[in-house]
């Protein structure tokens, strides 16, 4: 969740007063901040929050205030075209995460932020450009664990190596328009994110190790992102964009109640068409769709890791029809409830 810029929304003593600021601007730019002298003294942008450990190898890792919650965020160089970020946290109060947009002539078109956020829980894949605002609320109490990448739109032209043809990915790799994207993550891009959140490397192959991991995830986004049946690229703007996740959070609310769209749409302040389009562009499923697969993805957490029977978790969510339930769970994880309970057991 913090890529580029962060901004938080938090009570916190300004350090050249002894006033408390109702909006303390914390800016960190990771890219910048290992260049750039009149940025690295700035490092109360971090200290506010957290407070410096061992750095081993370039990796700066800083444990967050205890006034602010609990946790650690570590910057990691993997070269001077792509960065990582990890962070592992529960806040002790909500705050609401704010990136803004980077200029153009400072590259922002060229920048693209891969977002693996709450890969423990819910996890999904934002990828965005740079030049587009963007906030993401954090609510209190709730461990939350994130991976961001940033990489050169150089870089990923290089990896990708596009033919010519027109692919999915143009609108990632041209920097012709702001965009984005997000996916509910695979179970390989799952496995991938908590191998990274888990690692324990303090050798000289650290950067190689969090370089290999970081295209692998990268890889997997775009397996599932060539999917898509199209890519639609309308012209996006950040009311528009803070509308629709608006709109996400709600669906996500309570999975066990099915959407309602009329309701939804009288919320957004949109015509159906426009917020059906925005919603499917970004998330590449319609409102729906995507409440279904949440659902599904939530009963396999409830069977795995609650131990919950396949008619507990699936009376839970509102399914009133099991043999319905096993369908669409089968259709979604390729097994059927039971199956999948069973997998990995010994």
């Amino acid at each position: 969740m913090i890529s580029g810029y962060i901004y938080l929304r938090h009570k916190l003593k300004d350090q050249n007063s002894n006033e408390i600021t109702t909006l303390r601007q914390l800016i960190v730019r990771y890219r910048i901040m290992l260049t750039d002298p009149s940025v690295l003294k700035r490092i109360g942008l971090l200290a506010e929050l957290t407070s410096p450990t061992t750095d081993i190898l370039n990796d700066h890792k800083f444990i967050l205030r205890k006034n602010i919650g609990k946790g650690y965020i570590q910057k990691i160089d993997l070269g001077p075209s792509m960065h990582i970020m990890i962070s592992q946290y529960e806040l002790n109060s909500e705050m609401l995460l704010k990136r803004p947009r980077v200029a153009q002539e400072y590259g922002g078109k060229n920048i693209i932020t891969f977002s693996f956020r709450d890969v423990k829980r819910l996890p999904s894949v934002m990828v965005s450009s740079a030049d587009m605002d963007l906030e993401i609320f954090t609510p209190a109490h709730i461990p939350t664990s994130n991976i961001i990448i940033t990489i050169h739109s150089d870089l990923l032209k290089d990896l990708i190596r596009p033919n010519g043809a027109h692919m999915p990915w143009d609108n990632i790799i041209s920097g012709n328009q702001p965009f984005l994207y997000e996916e509910i993550s695979s179970v390989e891009i799952q496995r991938i994110s908590l191998a990274i959140i888990n690692a324990q490397n303090t050798s000289e192959l650290n950067s190689f190790y969090y370089r290999i991991k970081a295209e692998e995830l990268i890889f997997l986004f775009f397996k599932m992102f060539l999917k898509r049946n199209t890519i639609a690229a309308y012209p996006l703007n950040s009311a528009d964009i803070k509308v629709i996740y608006q709109i996400r959070d709600l669906i996500i609310a309570d999975l066990s109640i099915t959407p309602n769209l009329s309701a939804l749409v009288e919320l957004s302040a949109m015509s159906e068409s426009k917020l059906q389009r925005l919603f499917k562009q970004i998330f590449g499923n319609t409102i729906y769709n995507y409440h279904q697969l949440l659902r599904i993805k939530e009963a396999a957490r409830l069977i795995k890791e609650e131990n919950m029977s396949v008619s507990e978790a699936g009376y839970k969510l509102n399914f009133s029809n099991l043999s319905y339930f096993s369908r669409l769970f089968e259709k979604h994880l390729g097994h059927k409830p039971k199956k999948y309970s069973m997998l990995g057991k010994s």
